[in-house]
């Protein structure tokens, strides 16, 4: 299955570089029968969000992808440690995953829009 990585979220989430065992880890956990379906607020039509879990070599992982319903691609979202403020709690009773799932959402439609991405 393609993964589709915005810049925005690049930038955001690998400040320092996306690296190979990332990348890995993205291509690994990247499977709608090993991800979880979770509510989101704002989300665009057609689309469904999902949640992942993935060890990587700095950790354990958390993952959020928009699933593109029509196409079958999925978006990242988020690439968080599960220590982080969102990683902790990836539902929409945590503020801090809630306010921060709206943000990502206008950055990836923006990116997509202007051809900002690259597919893994």
């Amino acid at each position: 299955m393609s993964v589709i990585l915005t810049e925005s979220i690049l930038k955001k989430e690998f400040p320092n570089g996306l690296t190979e065992n990332d990348k890995e880890v993205i291509s690994r956990s990247a499977k709608i029968e090993t991800t979880t379906t979770i509510k989101g607020k704002g989300l665009p039509k057609s689309t469904t969000l999902l949640k992942a879990y993935a060890t990587s070599d700095t950790g354990a992982k958390r993952l959020v992808y928009l699933l593109r319903n029509t196409s079958g691609h999925l978006i990242l979202l988020f690439y968080r440690d599960k220590k982080d403020k969102v990683g902790k709690n990836i539902s929409i009773k945590n503020k801090y995953f809630e306010n921060a799932l709206l943000k990502y959402l206008s950055l990836v439609l923006a990116d997509i829009e202007n051809g900002n991405f690259t597919i893994l």
